[in-house]
């Protein structure tokens, strides 16, 4: 589908695509028309979406109802712009994190979706406008703490791990805990100043954290686990 078919349908600032059998969407021919607001792609036979159908990021109203969807983007959240969004009548299960970008959104319908039970209490039944809009500010609330939870999983390895590193540290004599951090703080000076230039004096950086790394270790050789 040209873009010249395109705008030759473009209606004020409406696209309506709907029942035309698609199975994929014209998102290169769709980024060309930004005056195209509003979006109806229901009633097709559309499975996925394309990554780059999140650049459409001049869309305040899309219509997806009807399709044969089973999941969503991992980056639908760049869609910051939407404010209506049907999705009436799909696969979905489940909804990415990003989701919860969605800070415009202010009506959504989920109905005749397969979705977990978690995601399917939050959205309701989607029967009437109150309720679509309940709708979208449960399930991005929802999806926001699912992603903040998501994010402190991920941070926790990496803090183990400095944990580990300076338990092993403090079981070492107190003269090599110094050698050790001088050591990384000879390195992280030099690291930030090839970075962004540092203006601090060589010495009192150095100083200062092979007095953080000695502090930590000892207090885990205290028996107190107070890392950063």
């Amino acid at each position: 589908m040209s873009v010249g078919n395109l705008k030759d349908q473009l209606d004020g600032s409406e696209i309506d695509l709907s029942l035309n059998n698609l199975t994929e969407v014209p998102v290169e021919d769709l980024a060309k028309i930004p005056e195209a607001t509003h979006l109806d792609l229901s009633c097709n036979l559309i499975t996925s979406l394309p990554d780059d159908f999140c650049t459409l990021v001049h869309l305040v109203k899309l219509d997806l109802s009807k399709n044969k969807l089973k999941e969503l983007p991992a980056n639908f959240g760049r869609l910051v712009n939407l404010q209506f969004l049907d999705l009436m009548g799909n696969d979905l299960t489940e909804l990415p994190p990003s989701f919860g970008d969605l800070g415009c959104l202010e009506w959504l319908d989920l109905k005749g979706n397969p979705l977990v039970s978690d995601l399917m209490e939050k959205a309701g039944d989607c029967l009437n406008e109150q309720q679509c809009q309940e709708c979208a500010k449960n399930v991005i609330g929802f999806l926001k703490k699912v992603d903040s939870l998501t994010e402190e999983k991920e941070e926790t390895p990496r803090k183990s791990k400095w944990q580990q590193w300076l338990f092993s540290l403090s079981r070492l004599p107190a003269v090599l805990i110094v050698i050790v951090g001088l050591g990384v703080g000879t390195f992280a000076f030099g690291s930030s100043r090839l970075c962004r230039g540092a203006m601090e004096p060589a010495f009192a950086y150095i100083c200062h954290m092979t007095e953080k790394i000695v502090r930590q270790a000892a207090q885990l050789r205290n028996g107190v686990n107070n890392t950063e």
